[in-house]
C-alpha cells in the first residue's frame, strides 16, 4: 500500500496568489473611481453608487486576499470566480481578468481535498458576490433629473436601493468568508 504526500506548497506560488489577489483589489478600487469620474455627478444616487458599483469586485479581492493570508485555498477559488465574470463587464474590469485567473489557479493548486462544506462556503461569497453586481448592472432604471445647472438622464442608474441590496450582499460574503478563514481545523495550502 502507498501512501501519497502532498507536497507542501512552493512559496513563490502562495506569494503569487497574494499579489494576484491584492491587485483584484486595486481592479476594484480602478471600477469605482472610474464610475465616479465617467458617471453623472449630477445624479440623485451620489456617492453611493460610485462606491457600490466596485464593491463586489474588491470585496472579491479581499476574499482571495483573506483565503491567501489564512492559507484557505477555497476562499481563494471564491474570490477568483467572482471576480472573473464581474471583469468580463467591462472594459475597465479587463485587466484584471489576469490576476483574477491567477488568484483562481493558486486557489485550486492548493486543494488537496474536497469537503462539502468548502463547495457550499465557497459557492455562496460567489454567488452573492456575483449576483449583487449582476443585479445593479443588469437592472434597468430609466431616469431623468433636473438641477439648477442643467438637466440629465440616464437609463441605467444605480439607486440608493440596488445600492444598500449589494452593500448588505457583499457584507455577508464578507462575513461568511471571515467566519470561515477562522474555523478551527488544519489550514490548507
Amino acid at each position: 500500500m502507498t501512501y501519497a504526500v502532498a507536497a507542501p506548497p512552493r512559496p513563490w506560488v502562495r506569494a503569487a496568489g497574494l499579489v494576484a489577489a491584492v491587485l483584484v483589489v486595486v481592479t476594484g478600487g480602478v471600477y469605482t473611481v472610474v464610475h465616479a469620474v465617467a458617471g453623472p455627478r449630477l445624479g440623485p444616487e451620489g456617492w453611493p453608487q460610485h462606491v457600490s458599483i466596485g464593491l463586489p469586485l474588491l470585496a472579491a479581492g479581499a476574499v482571495a486576499v483573506l483565503g491567501s493570508m489564512a492559507r484557505r485555498p477555497w476562499l481563494m477559488v471564491a474570490g477568483g470566480a467572482a471576480a472573473v465574470p464581474i471583469c468580463l463587464v467591462s472594459i475597465v474590469g479587463v485587466p484584471g481578468l489576469l490576476p483574477a485567473a491567477v488568484v483562481l489557479a493558486v486557489g485550486v493548486s492548493g486543494l488537496d481535498r474536497v469537503s462539502p462544506r468548502d463547495w457550499i462556503v465557497s459557492t455562496a461569497i460567489a454567488m452573492l458576490l456575483v449576483g449583487s453586481f449582476g443585479y445593479e448592472v443588469l437592472h434597468q432604471d430609466p431616469a431623468e433629473w433636473a438641477t439648477p445647472q442643467g438637466s440629465a438622464g440616464s437609463s441605467n442608474i444605480v439607486t440608493l436601493t440596488e445600492s444598500i441590496v449589494v452593500y448588505g450582499a457583499v457584507g455577508l460574503a464578507l462575513g461568511i468568508a471571515i467566519a470561515y478563514a477562522h474555523t478551527r481545523g488544519r489550514p490548507r495550502g
